[in-house]
């Protein structure tokens, strides 16, 4: 046993119970308590004792000696260690990203044991080790820094709120690292369900992987023929370790539009069409802007990723206009847009006569840009207008290879293609690359004077991109963000992605309204907005009040199914290799005991004891 004694405390409690104890004595005599009992039977053999007589025995003595000993080892924090070395420092690290909303037990999740243990874990740590509290997921961060008071160390654990997000340990586990660095005698436990390097330094491992049943819906798009019939695709796939079967149901809006079956083994996926449902089935059903929805409706393990959703095409035309001398490639994927009206010319002089949703300029810039209306660069001159500041070119690029980066779309994401030339493009500041050739970005897009606007740097012709069957989908992609006419560039987003606000320049309030109805007040200090708060998967909605009145626009949040949702993989170490320094512990995890609270529930037992004892001598 280990007691780490408080001499200062130990003595400012003592001395005054022996005063008290000596107090009592002299009152003894007249005082029917039941803690001088054992004083007054005491006094009545000093009248005839001699100074040498032997010490009368009495139960309730010995109970008061007993109590103050107790209360004494209460007071010095024995500590009971399990083995091992101690440390001075230990860092907590709790993974709560989407996989740990996963069942652990059948009953609990992830989560909620690591929480757990966790908080048991920190009570069985001596009083002296400074305990810190990181949390991961795609990113990391400090909730409590080297306390010591245990019960501020269960109360930030027990804060740590569940997330959607995808994500893994390492950039906690780099953090915990840099942190260690600045201690001495330091250990880093994490509580996870994901394959971890944990570097160098000490560390503890607590696996919370579970093997299970998990199906998810993992893709849904939809079109619309000339008929007007709705047409929906789904992809179910089954991450778990056990067979999947029941109902995938269809909702537009909350209303229940159709019903398909999946019954799939481990590893398995499954495609399932909704096909033709009529238009005024379904516009009805909608209105314009309404989500799709499809749910798998088979309870197990995982229960975020059984949802997902997709956005409905507000099925208002939008007018374009394409500036070029001649792209067949591009007029034709241009076409495959059903509520994109295509206006042709090659005068760039005379486009300011009528208004536009969409500008295409396929290797021409105006002298002055239009005040109005989305911007589709392709393939600009190495020459800018004088006065043109959206981005600045420098010179040209040869024979690369690009990739695109289409999170969330896994039909045109990570595709990779040939570019025979380029104009290299300083990436503006408000822009995102989605094609990247190694440092240059030969593609980008964002939101720029509250308008969408997007660059392609290269001529098609000069490329593969024209001959690869995602091609269309590429351009009709684009051509969604240049035409969405909302506050959202996107109806549909992955838990995590930030959103930037558009057309909030007249705005006098904005409000977020979360899945589960909590809501938040923007601020508009600035006229283009950043929202971050995309942790959770679900329906939520933009209310902005001008003028006019109120505007309200839906938007969803959808679960990372494809890092997230994966059931059955290896024990939490992986392929990491774990050296003799390190250990992976599954189940109860305890460094010690600290045995003041069994003392001092020893003391209340004694005093209860001494009162019937005292009780039964009257």
């Amino acid at each position: 046993m280990q007691l780490l004694y408080r001499w200062p405390l130990v003595l400012l409690v003592c001395i005054p119970i022996i005063i008290l104890l000596y107090l009592l004595k002299q009152k003894a005599e007249d005082t029917p308590v039941s803690s001088i009992y054992l004083w007054r039977e005491a006094l009545k053999d000093m009248e005839a004792a001699d100074p040498w007589e032997k010490l009368k025995k009495n139960l309730l003595m010995f109970i008061q000696i007993l109590t103050v000993l107790l209360l004494i080892l209460a007071l010095a924090s024995p500590y009971l260690k399990h083995g091992g070395r101690e440390y001075g420092n230990v860092i907590l690290i709790l993974d709560n990203s989407g996989s740990m909303n996963a069942s652990y037990d059948g009953e609990k999740s992830r989560l909620r044991t690591a929480k757990e243990q966790a908080e048991a874990y920190a009570d069985s740590l001596p009083a002296n080790t400074a305990v810190s509290v990181l949390t991961g997921n795609m990113q990391a961060q400090i909730e409590l820094a080297g306390s010591r008071d245990r019960k501020a160390v269960k109360e930030v654990i027990e804060g740590i709120e569940a997330t959607d997000l995808p994500g893994d340990l390492s950039a906690a586990a780099e953090l915990a690292v840099s942190m260690t660095e600045q201690m001495e005698d330091s250990l880093v436990v994490m509580f996870t369900d994901e394959s971890v390097n944990t570097g160098d330094g000490n560390s503890v491992i607590y696996d919370l992987s579970s093997k299970g049943p998990n199906g998810a819906v993992d893709y849904v798009s939809h079109s619309v023929d000339k008929g007007g019939r709705l047409k929906v695709l789904a992809r179910i796939t089954n991450y778990g370790t056990e067979d999947i079967s029941g109902d995938v149901n269809l909702y537009i809006g909350d209303k229940l539009a159709a019903v398909g079956k999946t019954d799939l083994p481990p590893g398995s996926e499954q495609v399932i069409y909704f096909d033709g449902l009529a238009e005024k089935v379904w516009k009805d059903a909608a209105g314009n802007g309404t989500m799709l929805k499809v749910e798998l409706n088979e309870k197990d393990y995982l229960d975020k990723d059984n949802i997902r959703y997709d956005k409905l095409a507000d099925n208002q035309e939008m007018k374009a206009i394409l500036i070029s001398e001649q792209n067949v490639f591009l007029e034709q994927a241009l076409s495959v847009h059903p509520d994109i009206e295509l206006y042709r010319t090659t005068d760039v002089e005379n486009i300011g006569e009528e208004s536009f949703d969409l500008y295409i300029f396929d290797g021409i810039l105006p002298e002055h840009l239009p005040e109005k209306g989305s911007l589709f660069f392709i393939n600009p001159p190495e020459g800018l207008p004088e006065g043109f500041t959206l981005f600045c070119t420098g010179g040209k690029g040869e024979g690369a290879y690009a990739e695109t980066s289409f999170p969330g779309n896994n039909f045109i994401d990570g595709l990779s293609f040939g570019v025979g030339e380029y104009i290299r493009i300083d990436k503006p500041s408000w822009a995102n690359s989605f094609l990247n050739a190694g440092q240059d970005s030969l593609g980008f897009g964002g939101i720029v004077g509250g308008r969408y606007t997007a660059v392609l740097a290269f001529d098609l012709h000069h490329s593969e991109l024209p001959l690869m069957a995602e091609y269309p989908v590429m351009i009709y992609t684009l051509l969604n963000e240049c035409t969405d006419g909302g506050m959202l560039p996107e109806g549909i987003y992955n838990a995590g992605d930030y959103l930037s606000l558009q057309k909030m320049q007249e705005v006098r309030d904005a409000v977020i309204v979360y899945p589960d109805l909590i809501t938040e007040n923007l601020n508009l200090a600035g006229k283009e907005l950043i929202f971050g708060g995309t942790k959770q998967s679900g329906l939520y909605k933009l209310v902005k009040t001008t003028k006019e009145g109120k505007e309200q626009e839906e938007f969803a949040v959808n679960y990372p199914a494809g890092t997230e949702s994966y059931l059955n993989k290896e024990p939490a170490a992986g392929d990491q290799g774990i050296g003799h320094d390190k250990e992976i512990k599954q189940g109860g995890l305890m460094e010690g005991r600290n045995l003041r609270n069994g003392f001092i529930i020893g003391v209340l037992v004694l005093l209860v004891l001494e009162w019937i004892i005292y009780i039964r001598r009257l």
